[in-house]
């Protein structure tokens, strides 16, 4: 405990957070330090949150409530208010740890140095989940450096702190100044500016608050990226710049921007003006209209004139091309130096060692699909919890000391061309040393164009487009290939998007020749797709006929085949590496005809599948083959039972693996198909053996676009929309019946069938 508590200021405006503002409360009170004051003032919420905050009895709590909303005018009187000697911002959706005042306020007592003293926040959605993976979360910095290097930062890359997990000093406040709320949507951005050409900061290494990142309902914290959201961001972000540059000292100025000046104070040609001109110009974060405005407030000036036309090359035309970007939309617009790179594009000119920036979703894809078919060195992010992706080590930024002598591929989508700037300011050059994602996989397009023209102009060939289907289905199409190729007399280049069905389609001894797309590039190539759809087979059109078809008629009619025509049973043209599957079984201490092996999830029929059996009913199911002395192994992307063992293997591997098992428990899925073709082990079908699909209802076209939405996107009503679809299909009438049965009978019967099978 500290010899003297300060008194601290705790400013939380609330509008309409009934939901949140008592745990944010809650997490004030909960504090270690206790000498605070909580100062609440209620924007005339239309919710019960003034009813929620007056719930609260607790003398540290002042309440205002606004008879009418104000918008930022509840703010400004809570910081007319407080009596503190630090200050402390909470948003009414926000918690803290119970030890973030005690912290802060020891740090700050113990070192004089600092003014402020944050965190990196942990994100958590509306429910309170953690959100670590989520792209917005990596903006927030966790690093520590002086103010110049905080201030070029947040100048050239934009605001990287969270206000909620704020402490300052109220003197500091008092000399900086409030809050300027006519900036309605970045006024943050404008205070860091303006705090950091006097104070230093220290970020707190641990996360000791939660900031609440929720973008669903009609009061949501975060705004969507609308074209008058970006616009009124834009204009903002025009004005803030501008008038915080053209008020920067000189030796302020100098010192952060010291490697980027054209010329130094002592050089003969210096003009403090036309420097400020050339950093707004070249800065990504500033829009065109600051340089313009800054230009003619001192255009008068005859000494700034002779400087830019005579030293600095600044003439009306540039202006002229700068005023015509102006109404450029804010997504699009790129920064100059990669314009003029596009014309001559090149991937990794000079052959060096390749890093990847980013291990978010684009990335995992791409190694998953082989976008990345080339050794990577390292993968570079900020915050990520994990230490390798692919076998690769992720390492941060501020790790990385020679960026020259790699090459560079961005692959995030969000904050995008800031990475680019931060590149730029590392002496590397678009295209020759770095390049984007997007441009990356046009490229990479390029070189599957080339090979998908050259097998369309073999003679005797036919080139085949695939989908990435479910392996099931892959299964299905491989049981025809043989009468199709019998009809058309030619060799088949099979084309398909997604790694798991080219293993599929390898296994199949009538294909020779089979060639991964990855993902990334397939939205590029729809093009040639469709300029060249007179000689390519386009099997991504089976399924979009208007007769209620099910899979195997489908695959007949696509092929053009008698119905007579037989399902055609094959073996693996790749034969299981026995001894290979036989150490990995037994190093997982598994026991032949003693082991079951689970597939849990019926992946490909989306969010129903999840529906299906909870990972509970997984768990239960453990418990109970445990107790009968069985092995369990789960083919899962997720360790749905704690303590199971779980694997990846190749599709080759596969059916060794479950004939050692001898036992497989699961869902219809794809994976259950391929392991029944290939294998003579009898399968324990959870889902109803029925398996007719049907497509063409317009409830099944409402949820099929719906299932390709990213999970946050999904809404509850669109739930319910998929499961009244499946009410009108013949078979889910037996999976909703299979859902209603009592786990328990279903584990006593899978345990019962097991039993007998081993006798």
């Amino acid at each position: 405990m500290l010899e003297k508590e300060p008194l601290v200021s705790v400013c939380m405006p609330c509008y309409n957070h009934e939901e949140y503002v008592g745990q944010a409360i809650q997490s004030v009170l909960g504090q270690t330090y206790t000498n605070f004051e909580l100062i609440i003032v209620d924007d005339a919420s239309t919710d019960r949150s003034v009813e929620v905050i007056k719930s609260f009895n607790d003398p540290r709590i002042r309440v205002k409530v606004m008879e009418e909303n104000t918008g930022f005018g509840a703010a400004e009187y809570m910081f007319e208010q407080m009596q503190g000697e630090f200050v402390c911002w909470l948003d009414s959706d926000d918690m803290w740890e119970e030890t973030l005042l005690e912290t802060y306020i020891g740090f700050l007592q113990e070192h004089k140095e600092y003014g402020v003293c944050l965190c990196k926040p942990l994100m958590i959605d509306g429910s309170g989940a953690v959100l670590q993976e989520e792209p917005f979360y990596s903006a927030f910095s966790d690093e520590n450096m002086g103010k110049e290097q905080w201030f070029r930062k947040i100048y050239r890359q934009g605001n990287c702190f969270c206000s909620s997990t704020m402490c300052i000093r109220r003197e500091l406040y008092d000399q900086v100044g409030k809050f300027r709320f006519q900036y309605k949507q970045i006024h943050d951005y404008d205070y860091w500016l303006r705090l950091l050409q006097v104070a230093e900061i220290y970020v707190y290494p641990e996360s000791v608050a939660r900031y609440r990142a929720h973008w669903e309902g009609d009061k949501p914290n975060v705004s969507m990226p609308t074209q008058e959201m970006l616009t009124r961001y834009e204009t903002e972000r025009a004005y803030i710049l501008l008038e915080v540059t053209e008020n920067l000292d000189k030796d302020f100025f100098v010192k952060t921007f010291s490697d980027l000046l054209k010329f130094q104070p002592e050089e003969d040609g210096f003009c403090l003006e036309c420097e400020k001109f050339w950093m707004l110009k070249n800065s990504y974060m500033c829009p065109p209209l600051s340089a313009i405005f800054y230009y003619y407030r001192h255009y008068q000036d005859e000494d700034f004139q002779h400087y830019c036309k005579n030293v600095y090359g600044i003439t009306n035309n540039l202006i002229y091309g700068m005023a015509g970007r102006i109404k450029e939309d804010p997504v699009k617009r790129h920064l100059p130096e990669r314009e003029d790179a596009l014309a001559n594009l090149s991937f990794n000119p000079g052959k060096k060692p390749v890093i990847v920036w980013g291990a978010g979703k684009r990335t995992q894809v791409g190694f998953k699909d082989g976008l990345f078919n080339f050794p990577i060195a390292y993968i570079v992010d900020a915050g990520k919890s994990r230490k390798k992706l692919g076998g690769i080590e992720i390492i941060p930024p501020e790790d990385m000391t020679d960026w020259k002598n790699y090459y560079v591929i961005v692959t995030p989508k969000v904050y995008q061309d800031e990475i680019f700037q931060e590149l730029s300011d590392k002496g590397l050059q678009y295209g020759s040393d770095c390049i984007g994602y997007e441009e990356f996989c046009e490229m990479q397009a390029e070189i599957y164009k080339t090979k998908m023209l050259r097998d369309i102009n073999t003679e005797g060939a036919e080139v085949v487009l695939v989908p990435e289907w479910p392996i099931g289905d892959m299964c299905s199409i491989m049981g025809f290939v043989k009468a199709y190729k019998e009809k058309v007399k030619k060799s088949l280049a099979f084309y398909i998007i997604g790694k798991r069905g080219k293993e599929a389609l390898e296994l199949c001894p009538h294909i020779e020749h089979v060639e991964m797309i990855p993902s990334g590039c397939e939205d590029v190539l729809e093009d040639f797709f469709k300029e060249e759809k007179s000689r390519i087979f386009d099997m991504r059109l089976l399924f979009e006929g208007e007769d209620n078809l099910d899979a195997v008629k489908a695959v007949r009619r696509f092929f053009k085949l008698p119905k007579e025509t037989e399902f055609d049973r094959f073996a693996l043209k790749i034969l299981p590496d026995t001894e290979k599957i036989t150490r990995l079984f037994e190093s997982f201490g598994l026991r032949r005809g003693k082991t079951v092996f689970i597939v849990p999830y019926a992946n490909w029929f989306g969010p129903i599948g999840k529906e299906l059996k909870s990972a509970g009913f997984w768990t239960k199911l453990c418990d109970a083959l445990s107790r009968e002395g069985y092995d369990v192994i789960f083919n899962s992307e997720e360790e749905v039972a704690a303590g199971v063992p779980y694997t990846f293997m190749g599709l080759s591997d596969l059916p060794g693996f479950v004939e050692l098992c001898g036992n497989v428990v699961g869902m219809r899925t794809g994976l259950l198909n391929f392991i029944a073709i290939f294998t003579n082990v009898t399968i324990q079908c959870l889902w109803p053996e029925d398996d007719s699909v049907y497509f063409n209802t317009d409830r099944w076209k409402a949820f099929y676009k719906w299932g390709h939405l990213s999970e946050s996107a999904r809404s509850k009503e669109m739930m319910e929309a998929g499961i009244a679809l499946t009410r009108e299909t013949e078979r889910t009438e037996k999976i909703f019946e299979f859902i209603c049965q009592s786990d328990e009978e279903d584990i006593e019967r899978i345990v019962r069938n097991l039993d007998r099978s081993c006798v």
